[in-house]
């Protein structure tokens, strides 16, 4: 009850900005809280998979990156999810989600991919608006 609480009044507060909170964070560390949360949602057999080589701490908004990390990979379940219910080829024990993260200069990278069905042309345009 204390998680939806927090999480319905983090969606309230969307609209409002927010001085982000810094702290140092392991990348790592991080992932190895989202992933069991992602697999206790996904089908079995999907695999997860960190590729990264970031070993040293560094500063940033842990809870924003945390729910930002989460709700991508949640996106990444899913399309993997309708890709297993829309190619009869496809198992979702084929099924992937990676969380790539590295340093480029003196900036930090980090992505999420999986092979899961594609966004449609139609839809491009919007996947960056909020509540898309």
């Amino acid at each position: 009850m204390k998680r939806l609480n927090r999480i319905l009044k983090d969606f309230l507060n969307l609209s409002k900005y927010h001085q982000p909170k810094l702290e140092l964070i392991n990348i790592s560390n991080l992932l190895d809280r989202i992933i069991p949360t992602l697999e206790e949602r996904s089908p079995s057999g999907l695999t997860f998979k960190k590729n990264g080589q970031i070993t040293t701490p560094f500063f940033c908004d842990a809870d924003y990156l945390h729910q930002l990390l989460l709700n991508l990979g949640i996106n990444a379940v899913d399309a993997v999810m309708e890709r297993c219910k829309k190619e009869t080829s496809f198992s979702c024990r084929d099924g992937k989600v990676e969380f790539i993260f590295g340093k480029q200069g003196n900036r930090i990278i980090i992505g999420v991919a999986d092979n899961g069905i594609q966004i449609s042309e139609a839809n491009k345009d919007s996947i960056f608006d909020p509540f898309f």
